[in-house]
C-alpha cells in the first residue's frame, strides 16, 4: 500500500471523527483535544529523550493536563466534563506553580550531566503542545456572545485542512523549487501556492456556510493560518532534525505521529485564537 492510500484510509476517518465530535456536544470534542494533548506530549518528550537528553516526563505529563484544564477553563465548564463539584481555576495554577518550579529541584537529584537541558525541554513541551492546544479548543467560544459555535471550529480545521491537501497535491504534481530546503527538503513553493489558492476557494464557501464570522474575518483567519501552519510544519522538521528522526512517531500510518500530524495547529492555533478575541473585544 502506498503512502498515499494510509493517509486517505487514517485521515479520512480522523477528520470525520474530528467533525463529529465538534458537532456532537459542545465539550465533546474538548475531551478529543485532551486525549491529542497527552499523547503528543507524551510523544515529545519519548522522541526528545536520549543519551544526552532527558526530560522529566512524568512530571511533564501532569503539568501539562493541568495547564491544558486551567486553559480551556477560561470558557468551558468543566464540571460538565469531569462530572465533579467544582473545578477551581485558581486553586489550580496555585498549586501548579510549585509544580512547575519542583522541575527544577527534581533535576538536582537526577545526577544529569546537561541539567538545564533537561529542564528547558520539560518546559518547551509544556508551551509547544498544552497551552496551543488549549487556545486551539477555544477557538469555537470565540464570538461575540461568548457562546459556542461549532462552525468556528468547523471552519478553522476545514481551512487548515484544504492548506495540507492543496499543497500535499500541487507540491507531488508541480513541486520543483524548494521552499526551505535546509529543514525541510520535500516542501516547494509551487505546494505553498496549490495550499493557498485550496484554501482561500475552501475559506469562501466557509463564509456562506458557517455565519460565525464576516468572509472578510474569514479571509483573515485564513491568512493567518496559511502562514503560521507552514511555520509549524517547519518548526516541527527542525525538532526531528535537531533529535535525528524521520517521523515523530508511527501511531499514524502514512502520518507519522501526533506531532507529524497536528504540527500545524500548534503554531497557527494561538494566532488564531488571539486574532478573534482581538476582534471581538475592539
Amino acid at each position: 500500500m502506498n503512502n498515499l492510500a494510509k493517509r486517505t484510509l487514517v485521515g479520512v476517518p480522523g477528520a470525520a471523527m474530528i467533525v463529529w465530535l465538534i458537532f456532537f456536544n459542545a465539550y465533546s470534542f474538548a475531551l478529543l483535544f485532551f486525549l491529542i494533548t497527552v499523547l503528543s506530549l507524551n510523544e515529545f518528550y519519548s522522541r526528545s529523550t536520549d543519551g544526552i537528553i532527558k526530560p522529566q516526563r512524568w512530571i511533564g505529563l501532569f503539568c501539562g493536563i493541568v495547564v491544558y484544564l486551567v486553559i480551556i477553563s477560561l470558557k468551558c465548564d468543566l464540571t460538565v466534563i469531569c462530572d465533579v463539584p467544582s473545578f477551581d481555576r485558581g486553586m489550580a495554577i496555585l498549586l501548579l506553580i510549585p509544580i512547575l518550579f519542583s522541575i527544577f529541584v527534581i533535576e538536582l537529584y537526577r545526577k544529569s550531566q546537561h541539567p538545564f537541558t533537561n529542564i528547558a525541554f520539560t518546559f518547551l513541551g509544556l508551551i509547544y503542545i498544552p497551552v496551543t492546544m488549549g487556545m486551539a479548543t477555544l477557538i469555537g467560544w470565540s464570538s461575540d456572545d461568548g457562546g459556542f459555535h461549532p462552525s468556528n471550529m468547523f471552519g478553522y480545521f476545514f481551512i487548515l485542512w484544504a492548506h495540507d491537501i492543496g499543497a500535499y497535491f500541487a507540491g507531488r504534481w508541480w513541486g520543483k523549487h524548494k521552499l526551505f530546503e535546509r529543514i525541510s527538503p520535500k516542501k516547494t513553493w509551487e505546494g505553498t501556492a496549490g495550499g493557498v489558492v485550496f484554501s482561500f476557494i475552501v475559506a469562501h464557501f466557509i463564509s456562506i456556510y458557517c455565519p460565525g464570522f464576516s468572509r472578510m474575518e474569514w479571509f483573515a483567519i485564513t491568512v493567518i493560518i496559511l502562514i503560521t501552519s507552514t511555520l509549524g510544519d517547519l518548526v516541527e522538521s527542525m525538532f526531528k532534525r535537531s533529535i535525528s528522526i524521520k517521523d515523530s512517531g508511527t501511531l499514524l500510518p502514512g502520518h507519522g505521529g501526533m506531532l507529524d500530524r497536528f504540527d500545524g495547529v500548534f503554531i497557527s492555533a494561538p494566532f488564531v485564537y488571539v486574532f478573534l478575541e482581538l476582534v471581538h473585544r475592539i
